[in-house]
């Protein structure tokens, strides 16, 4: 259930809105979890926005991965696509002139990833112990981070560039042993500072998109993009439906890191997208159901690992959405750090009853 309340006054320029969270699961008691995503106070003062509360804000432009969205932390238990996000207590002001949009964020508050845990899949091999979860700073999860951003449209292109800095949503897994031997994972949260940047220029039927980041960090500084395009075939069908080519390519310096042992992973905070090249087909029916399908495969060009992705929705009727979500690999390397996800394939199938 994802209930949302809003009340707005003024003319809609002042406005309250609650997004709250729950999913019962049946078999995997971890799964059952809640959250608030949004409760937050939005007020338009002219050119001025304020806003105060728990909020999720994206940033981005490509499809495959998203470099620069650093805002809030990822829901883990929720789906394995890494795009449903936890809500962020923050204060934020955006100011809007001729140039852009100037904005800065205030986040008092830290929320750590939550991680799998016995039957869950898709799972790691080694338990992932949050009691011992370490910070690099010593008010753990109430030091303050902060981020500033500038947006601005040009004609054909939207820009965007931002500063972060504060703890890394993406925790380093560091190898521990229990008193019993038995090998454990420990996240640690460091302090990180990161600048991104967001590009995408349309010229008619053709997208062109970059994302890029330069991030340091105490284990070492890394830059990391994915750029692409997508291009789109207008009225490929009778019924008018749309055909969009998607392809991009994604590179991380770091590289990728070395299993200590046959079916465990490396613990340092690398990324599987280090030379990467991704490609799909958007289908978007145009038709009174909002039929859209995207599929496409993530094919690494050093190990030759594979990933497809599905995503197929539809509306039946007035107030129903039915969505299809897959994820499946193939040939994942031993050397690449998904290799303890090879056999992971993930299919949802998914009924929402909108009220």
């Amino acid at each position: 259930m994802e209930p949302t309340i809003e009340y707005a006054w003024k003319g809609g320029s002042q406005f309250l809105r609650f997004t709250g969270f729950a999913r019962v699961d049946t078999v995997v008691e971890n799964r059952t979890h809640a959250d608030v995503r949004e409760a937050k106070y939005v007020g338009v003062f002219g050119p001025l926005e304020l806003t105060a509360g728990l909020d999720r804000r994206f940033w981005g432009v490509t499809e495959a991965v998203h470099l620069v969205n650093i805002i809030n932390q990822v829901d883990t238990l929720e789906d394995v696509d890494f795009e449903d996000y936890l809500g962020q207590p923050l204060i934020s002001a955006a100011y809007t002139t001729r140039f852009g949009t100037f904005s800065g964020f205030y986040m008092p508050y830290f929320r750590e990833r939550l991680f799998p845990t016995g039957e869950d899949r898709p799972n790691l091999p080694v338990h992932v112990n949050r009691e011992l979860t370490q910070y690099e700073s010593g008010d753990n999860n109430w030091h303050s981070d902060w981020a500033l951003r500038w947006a601005m449209d040009a004609g054909p292109v939207d820009l965007g560039v931002s500063y972060f800095s504060g703890f890394s949503r993406e925790p380093r897994l560091l190898l521990s042993f229990n008193s019993f031997g038995q090998p454990q994972l420990i996240p640690r949260y460091d302090l990180i500072d990161q600048v991104g940047v967001d590009l995408q220029a349309t010229l008619g039927a053709l997208l062109l998109k970059f994302e890029g980041i330069h991030r340091w960090d105490p284990v070492n500084d890394y830059a990391a993009f994915a750029g692409g395009f997508e291009y789109t075939l207008y009225g490929v069908s009778a019924a008018g439906a749309d055909l969009g080519i998607l392809a991009e390519y994604l590179y991380d310096e770091r590289g990728k890191g070395t299993p200590l042992a046959p079916g465990i992973p490396p613990f340092s905070n690398v990324s599987p997208y280090d030379d990467d090249l991704f490609v799909g087909l958007r289908w978007s029916g145009n038709d009174i159901a909002t039929t859209e399908i995207l599929g496409g495969a993530i094919l690494d060009l050093d190990t030759k690992s594979k990933a497809f992705v599905l995503e197929a929705s539809r509306r039946l009727g007035a107030n129903l959405r039915i969505s299809l979500d897959g994820r499946f690999f193939t040939s994942v390397s031993t050397r690449d750090v998904l290799y303890p996800l090879g056999d992971d394939d993930f299919l949802q199938l998914k009924l929402q009853w909108h009220y």
